[in-house]
């Protein structure tokens, strides 16, 4: 089944063993500590902002299983700032609860999550404001029978003050099992009027949008639009515009973004990113996306990939110092504008890709890119400019998670111990 999430899964897998054994023979031996790596030109380095480390909210990590054997949820992934700025949320006991805290930084009372298996915690988002949650599937009582309930739920919308369960909505498939209804990814549009949602499905996933208003399911989107092979691919990312005139989705072969105009749910155009032909044994999964403030511009980002430079004895080195490893695709982050798909810039040079949209955001006045590459080190890149990026934080390997607040002034980012907080300090 070429295009089942079983197979996704696997491919994924592959592509992540190979990119971290690249890593591994090339560039984690030369790790120390407070060395900076890749670094560009003082021109560039001057033009962008730094980070000054503010403060790290506590949400230590918890290992179920043999050490490393899962990617723990707790302080290491699916953390969410709230629009207004006041709240911040992360999962902690590996799913089975989530901690708040207030815009003071002060921790609040652990929220529990009901559920037979916590690592299945996929997505975590506020609404209105800083009142609502939005998790994975969260049962009304702590017993089995509590966790049938929640079955063939999609995603669960929370207090956020009390963690009441207010409202379990419904996948697609009624009565069936979680791995053909729960929700891996979604995204709220800019009015909070709008949830679209990933379900998981035995062969192929489906994108489904719900109205937060009574929680109804409003259309299923059609993915089928090019009458190929690409169309029994999964959808791997997705965002709304900021006017939240449009929905964004990468889906098909070469990096293929659609955009679907909301109302009518109709595709309304599409762009191919990576038009590169994978080598043999390669295969290029397009996981990040992220429109900047303005809507104009997409950056995209690929799974794996990435180039960057090695000295004699192991260690990352500045541009044009060394050996040069590459992995394909070797300019793995890109930004294109939304009206005609023309790009405006890629990157190399870095120790890529990028597996969440997660991992990608903008500044907050679009003139420039941050994201988490391979390593765990917080980047920015201006795409109006040549150059390369430049390592702006040592954020930890089980970085997942880079968010900006709302003002543009700091730059959060989970880290083993929690979430890591950093001014931003603007260039002279």
């Amino acid at each position: 089944m070429p295009g089942s999430s079983f197979t996704r899964a696997c491919l994924k897998q592959l592509l992540r063993i190979s990119a971290v054994a690249a890593l591994l023979t090339t560039c984690l031996p030369g790790i120390v500590v407070g060395q900076e790596r890749d670094a560009p030109p003082p021109s560039i380095q001057k033009s962008l902002p730094k980070l000054r480390l503010e403060r790290t909210l506590m949400a230590p990590s918890e290992i179920s299983g043999p050490r490393g054997a899962f990617n723990t949820q707790s302080g290491n992934s699916k953390f969410t700032l709230s629009s207004d700025g006041e709240r911040l949320a992360v999962y902690i006991r590996n799913g089975l609860a989530i901690n708040t805290w207030t815009g003071d930084t002060k921790v609040e009372k652990p929220i529990p999550r009901y559920t037979s298996f916590g690592l299945d915690a996929y997505v975590l988002k506020f609404l209105g404001g800083h009142h609502l949650l939005i998790s994975s599937p969260a049962a009304e009582t702590n017993d089995s029978a509590g966790w049938k309930k929640i079955e063939d739920v999609a995603f669960s919308v929370l207090d956020a003050d009390t963690g009441k369960v207010l409202r379990n909505v419904s996948g697609p498939n009624p009565g069936a099992q979680s791995n053909q209804n729960i929700a891996v990814d979604i995204a709220i549009s800019p009015d909070e009027d709008l949830v679209a949602a990933f379900i998981r499905q035995l062969t192929d996933s489906r994108v489904m949008i719900y109205s937060t208003d009574d929680w109804h399911q409003v259309t299923e989107l059609d993915l089928h639009t090019t009458g190929t092979k690409e169309d029994e691919l999964n959808p791997s990312a997705l965002a709304f515009s900021p006017d939240g005139k449009s929905l964004a989705i990468a889906h098909g072969f070469h990096g293929r973004i659609k955009f679907y105009e909301v109302g009518t749910w109709k595709l309304s155009r599409s762009i191919v990113t990576f038009k590169e032909e994978p080598p043999p044994l390669n295969a290029l999964l397009l996981d990040a996306l992220a429109f900047s403030p303005d809507g104009s511009l997409l950056a995209v980002a690929s799974h794996a990939g990435g180039s960057w430079w090695v000295s004699n004895d192991g260690r990352t080195a500045q541009e044009g110092s060394g050996t040069l490893r590459q992995v394909f695709p070797h300019e793995p982050l890109r930004v294109y504008k939304v009206a005609n798909g023309e790009r405006v810039n890629s990157l190399g040079s870095f120790p890529g890709g990028l597996n969440s949209s997660s991992k990608l955001t903008w500044s907050t006045k679009g003139d420039y890119v941050a994201f988490i590459d391979a390593l765990g080190d917080a980047r920015f890149w201006n795409p109006f400019q040549p150059g390369p990026s430049v390592v702006v934080g040592r954020i930890g390997p089980h970085a997942e998670t880079l968010l900006l607040s709302k003002d543009g002034s700091q730059l959060l980012a989970n880290c083993p111990d929690g979430i890591k907080i950093f001014n931003i300090v603007p260039a002279p």
